[in-house]
């Protein structure tokens, strides 16, 4: 992984100190400011720096003088100064060749090192088995322990039975066991397992026999698969022996991290689907009768559009209006999981005022005033048909722990801690999460405008008119994606005299982060790139200390031709770092809407909104070489995933196939795409019958629905495209750390299959929302209803 730069410095100390005797020592003293997080990463990257290197450095094309240096038997082309610098810095790793000495001879020569490469067949086939598996938003696989992958002979004793078999994985308290042939155990049973060469080899006779417990079984015709966890009357010598082994040998045996790759992908999945979303997430306070509030909204630069929808002329927030208690109330009573509603609004300007307008479909017929409503407000430019899901929040969801083993390092062990108190208690203050989708579609709004509106049903339209808040204390929650940043960014300005070659110049800051500045200089001055200048920070304090002098900050970047530059700090304990830090530390209270920022609020929410989400998405690689599909359904079980799990069973087309098929017919994709998909169900298959945007009018399109309603059911799915990030990999750089270690090659192959994905789309089920725009009749509507549940029969609403 591109390591975090301010962490270089205390990376170029340590490493040569890794086999030192007193290392923890002096790893715990120069280490002490950091967090836990930034002490964990710094640990990886040593661990990494350390590890024995075979690759093969040939500078024959940098330089003419080289000759054949033969190392540990690899052969290497290097001139005469090169091999001094290489027999130099193996003597602080006890005379190894690691990828410290690799690195560091590239970087003299300013060459870049090799990508990792897989080293056998399987483990290619292996990672990209995980990568292209399943993927569900909030999913995780997270040990306790590490497991190494491991083989050596076991006998296994159960029921005066004596079975043989090769461990595949191992961990302290685990073991995964290939049987040479099939078994007649049963999961939860008792058995004893035997390390036949253990027992040999390190003359063990007791301590390489334990109890286990059957927790899982496979059987195939190829012989049985087992895990098995050992009974906790059996823990002594042996789990500890194990735990020494596991720690000597990981690094020639390699660990599994299969679990942390499959974490890994699905998190940067559900960054990059949250960073794209429209829809607006909201958490709600209901009593279940008349007292309701919105705490907290979600916010980002792709729901920017729907949120200022909801705004007024003095960007008063009303979203609180349009979740009515009454409304709430009575989406509740739906059996479903998560509840639906559709309301249909828009808006009126007048005289500098906004004014917002919304109802539902049952809120109009009571006043016998839809099809004015409907007709009057999609003649409006503020017309839209909004979709609510609604389920109640599982607060425990909040919290998700890091995709490494606690066994990898106490600081991943602290990282795991549960919630504390003041984010425990503003998560605990919401009851319900629900989700605003944006379900418009602007070639349909003249089904809905079809009827003339006189001025008396104008004057009874007032009904439906929104009570303004005057205030609001929804606090909007505002994330920004990192990308390949490592830190967050700031627009901020004070004024900067920096001192270069003894010449003092001005300048101001043009945007901040912890470790690094941007500036805009006054006067041309000649800088070059990783110079290191003096700068004083005159406006700004740390403390009672005031007009900062004299920080170490180094180029980064030069634009002479717009005289702007690009900073980083230079040292552990640079005081800038400090105050930037304080700086950002009142930014993020601002934007959290409190007095002061509570540290892990935004993660804890967004963790809800992942694990509550009741929307699925299609993440697409479309280009000319190829084009690949990969579905990701929501935790939340919806009917949608329902229909989804059918389709599977029930068409020979996938849904992603029909995508695909359909994104090539198109003459160009763009990320402002929609569309929706008709598909028809019975008890024998599921049939595409047509995108919607294909028909030339909305009489064809009501004439392709209308019959089908006869026979079958009727489902519609919007189809939302949007445009991906990049991939926040801010939000995974532990468990990236994790993998550059102990697997880099698949560190490697995760971002080369992420960044292949440039294009993306949300699924709403809008069957409802289509049959009433079409006039369809409440029989039609609730009989298909019956129909649809009766096709995917396990859910019943």
């Amino acid at each position: 992984m591109d390591f975090v730069e301010n962490l270089d410095t205390l990376v170029k100390v340590l490493t040569p100190l890794r086999f030192d005797p007193a290392f923890n020592q002096i790893f715990s003293d120069k280490t002490q400011p950091l967090s836990n997080s930034e002490k964990f990463l710094l640990k990886m990257e040593v661990n990494r720096l350390c590890k024995p290197c075979r690759r093969s450095i040939d500078l024959r094309s940098y330089s003419k003088d080289c000759e054949l240096f033969e190392f540990e038997g690899i052969k290497h082309y290097l001139p005469e100064s090169a091999q001094s610098a290489f027999t130099q810095l193996t003597s602080a790793f006890n005379h190894q060749y690691t990828f410290y000495v690799y690195e560091q001879l590239l970087a003299s020569y300013k060459i870049k090192p090799k990508q990792a490469e897989f080293d056998t067949k399987s483990q290619r086939s292996e990672v990209e088995k995980t990568l292209h598996s399943h993927v569900e938003f909030g999913q995780r696989v997270v040990r306790c322990e590490e497991r190494m992958n491991y083989v050596t002979p076991v006998e296994i004793f159960a029921d005066n039975l004596s079975l043989s078999g090769k461990t595949s994985d191992i961990s302290i308290t685990g073991i995964k066991v290939k049987l040479l042939g099939k078994s007649n155990l049963q999961k939860l049973q008792k058995i004893k397992v035997r390390f036949a060469r253990w027992q040999e080899k390190f003359d063990r006779p007791q301590d390489c026999i334990a109890e286990y417990q059957v927790c899982w079984l496979d059987q195939t015709t190829h012989g049985d698969s087992l895990g098995l966890v050992i009974v906790e009357e059996s823990k002594s010598e042996l789990t500890e022996f194990i735990k020494k082994y596991i720690r000597s040998y990981k690094r020639k045996y390699r660990l599994d991290v299969s679990n942390t790759l499959h974490s890994v992908r699905n998190i940067l999945f559900e960054q990059l689907y949250f960073y794209g979303c429209e829809s607006i997430p909201l958490f709600l306070q209901y009593d279940g009768f008349d007292d309701l509030h919105i705490p907290y909204l979600l916010s980002q630069s792709a729901n920017q559009t729907a949120i200022s929808y909801w705004k007024d002329e003095n960007n008063i927030c009303q979203l609180r209006q349009l979740f009515k208690p009454s409304r709430v109330k009575e989406m509740l009573t739906q059996l479903t999981p998560v509840k639906h509603e559709y309301v249909f609004c828009f808006t009126f300007k007048q005289n500098g005022k906004k004014y917002f307008f919304s109802a539902t479909q049952n809120e109009l017929e009571d006043r016998q005033l839809l099809e004015q409503f409907w007709t009057y407000g999609a003649q409006n430019k503020g017309w839209r048909v909004f979709k609510i899901q609604l389920h109640q929040a599982d607060i425990s969801s909040a919290w998700r722990p890091v995709a490494i083993p606690d066994s990898a390092g106490s600081e991943i062990k602290t990282r795991n801690l549960p919630l504390n108190h003041k984010i425990k208690a503003c998560v605990e203050s919401c009851s319900h999460f629900a989700l605003l989708i944006d379900v418009t579609n602007e070639s349909a709004k003249n089904s809905y405008a079809k009827h003339k509106v006189d001025a008396k049903s104008l004057t009874e339209l007032i009904a439906f008119k929104l009570d303004k808040l005057e205030d609001t204390q929804t606090r909007i929650i505002r994330y920004e994606a990192l990308g390949k940043r490592r830190e967050v960014r700031i627009a901020f300005k004070t004024n900067v005299k920096l001192t270069v070659n003894d010449i003092v110049c001005e300048a101001i800051t043009v945007n901040i982060s912890v470790h690094g500045l941007q500036l805009k200089l006054k006067t041309e001055v000649n800088i070059q790139e990783g110079q290191v200048l003096l700068l004083d920070l005159p406006d700004l304090n740390y403390g009672e200390i005031y007009g900062l002098k004299s920080l170490k900050y180094q180029a980064v970047i030069v634009k002479p031709e717009h005289k702007v530059l690009s900073l980083k700090a230079v040292g552990a304990d640079n005081l800038g770092v400090k105050v930037f830090k304080n700086v950002l530390s009142k930014h993020n209270a601002e934007q959290q809407g409190l007095e002061k920022a509570i540290d892990g609020l935004e993660l804890a929410f967004r963790n809800l909104f992942i694990y509550s989400t009741s929307q699925s998405c299609c993440f697409v690689s479309f280009n000319d070489k190829q084009t690949y599909c990969q579905l990701v359904e929501s935790s939340t079980p919806t009917r949608l995933n329902a229909l989804i799990e059918r389709f599977k069973g029930h068409s020979q087309n996938s849904l992603e196939q029909i995508l695909i098929s359909h994104l090539r017919r198109l003459d160009s994709v763009s990320s402002n795409l929609k569309d929706e998909l008709v598909l028809y169900c019975d008890k024998g298959s599921v049939k595409p019958i047509a995108w919607l945007s294909g028909l030339n009018s909305e009489n064809i399109r009501l004439e392709t629905i209308k019959p089908l309603l006869n026979t079958g059911a009727v489902w519609v799915i919007q189809f939302n495209a949007f445009q991906l990030s990049e991939a926040d990999y801010k939000t995974v750089e532990l468990e990236l750390s994790y993998l550059s270690v102990y697997h880099p090659a698949a560190e490697v192959k995760l971002k080369q299959y992420l960044e292949g994905f440039n294009l993306a789309f949300t699924l709403v089920d809008i069957t409802k929302e289509v049959l009433l725009r079409y006039r369809m009749n409440s029989e039609h509507i609730a009989a298909n209803h019956q129909k649809q549940n009766e096709f995917v029969f396990d859910v019943i609403d």
